[in-house]
């Protein structure tokens, strides 16, 4: 995962996310990240074509995050898997305890599509 993408995550520019980081580099651990070296940088361009740094494109090499970040984004769906799961099954059982207040229940559970 390569800056500009953590920082379209965190929805912050990429300049205000690398900053950060090197004013806080001693509290991120050995392993969470590493910069390209100028070959890898000079392959990306060609390979995506983004533009040179005179033209508005990148000026510096990008910082890439690895597996951390992978992990971590598994655990959250995970985590939302179980949620809903959860609640699913908490809707059945009082659903079948309290059949007559179905409407009212249905409301409770109710999740707007937005946020699933």
């Amino acid at each position: 995962m390569l800056d500009e993408d953590l920082a379209v995550l965190y929805g912050v520019e990429t300049r205000v996310l690398v900053l950060q980081v090197k004013r806080n580099i001693k509290r991120f651990p050995d392993g969470f990240m590493f910069q390209l070296s100028a070959q890898e940088f000079s392959d990306l361009k060609s390979q995506f074509v983004i533009s040179s740094g005179g033209h508005g494109g990148r000026r510096n090499r990008p910082l890439v995050e690895i597996m951390r970040v992978f992990v971590e984004l598994r655990r959250i769906a995970a985590s939302y898997s179980a949620i809903e799961e959860r609640l699913e099954e908490l809707e059945r059982e009082t659903g079948a305890k309290l059949g007559h207040h179905d409407e009212q229940l249905k409301q409770i559970f109710r999740v707007p599509e937005g946020e699933r």
